[in-house]
């Protein structure tokens, strides 16, 4: 019988389908890379699965993945294992936050697969990722042309062959997030439009149009009020798309959002002065300044030195 995405696998037997792999498994494998006290937690794990062990593997993961950022093969594993955890303690958008970055800086280790396929897991769950699940499985067997035939029996078991191509998919989601009839956006629109574009610049990186798509995707989450996504989104646009033409205002943008939106104004000030040092004469360059001279300033502030000015004069 096929299963099929539509189909939603509940989380709580998804949650407990996986706390048995980890505890048949001692987690996502042997650890005889990794640390002797992750080894040791991880044999815990296996014998008494609970949730502070659970806890403190991800904190030793994470610790681990920094200390070899430079060895991608075991950083991406590290993370990966991460994300397995923050699903045994039933945190799926951690997770899914977990995945997303080591996919955007690891994609081209062995664990990018299995990072792939743990993240369509976790949307197969969600009634709302549904669409974005559909597509990475859709994109599975190109991503991941050694994996191609297991890729796409899994596309076929799954349903997906009807799907349309991601990019023209992404578009005809692009020409519906204007809702005319209520003059907003299409917040199930723009949420589908994010998560596939995002899955598409993750998985497939050399495309021509995927830092357009995400750009695009980093815009439509800050329409949306999901600053913390947008700021994520500018971020990968910079730093994995360093030539791409609209990186600079990427840039611009990452000051933007957190001086506007999140009046966080000393990362704003920091991401601003980084675009006046990469950029001194760039399109952006004089409101940059603007914008520096006076961070943090309230409306009623402004409006008052102006005032002052004119009076001055």
């Amino acid at each position: 019988m096929k299963i099929r995405v539509s189909h939603l696998l509940p989380y709580s037997v998804f949650a407990f389908l996986l706390t048995a792999v980890l505890v048949s498994c001692g987690g996502a494998g042997t650890t005889s890379e990794f640390t002797e006290q992750i080894d040791e937690l991880e044999a815990k794990m296996k014998k008494w699965p609970s949730t502070e062990i659970a806890s403190e593997l991800i904190d030793h993961y994470q610790q681990y993945a920094g200390e070899h950022a430079g060895e991608p093969q075991k950083a991406a594993e590290a993370w990966y294992r991460k994300a397995r955890y923050q699903l045994y303690l039933k945190r799926p958008a951690a997770a899914t936050k977990t995945l997303r970055y080591a996919l955007s800086h690891y994609r081209n280790t062995p664990a990018a697969y299995k990072m792939s396929l743990l993240l369509g897991d976790i949307w197969r769950t969600q009634p709302e990722k549904q669409i974005a699940a559909q597509a990475l499985y859709k994109l599975l067997p190109e991503a991941f042309p050694s994996h191609a035939e297991e890729a796409s029996h899994l596309k076929d078991s799954f349903g997906i062959a009807a799907i349309a191509p991601i990019p023209k998919l992404l578009d005809s989601l692009k020409l519906a997030l204007y809702n005319s009839a209520q003059v907003r956006i299409d917040r199930s629109a723009g949420k589908q439009f994010v998560d596939i574009a995002d899955t598409y610049a993750l998985l497939m990186p050399a495309k021509a149009d995927a830092p357009t798509y995400l750009f695009d995707a980093a815009k439509v989450a800050g329409y949306l009020g999901d600053f913390s996504r947008s700021i994520d989104l500018y971020q990968t646009v910079y730093e994995q798309f360093p030539d791409y033409e609209k990186t600079p205002q990427a840039i611009f943008m990452l000051g933007f959002v957190y001086d506007n939106d999140l009046k966080d104004f000393e990362k704003a000030r920091t991401y601003y002065e980084l675009y006046l040092q990469k950029y001194p004469e760039g399109a952006f360059a004089e409101q940059v300044s603007f914008l520096l001279e006076n961070l943090g300033k309230s409306p009623e502030e402004l409006l008052r030195e102006l005032e002052a000015k004119n009076q001055q004069q």
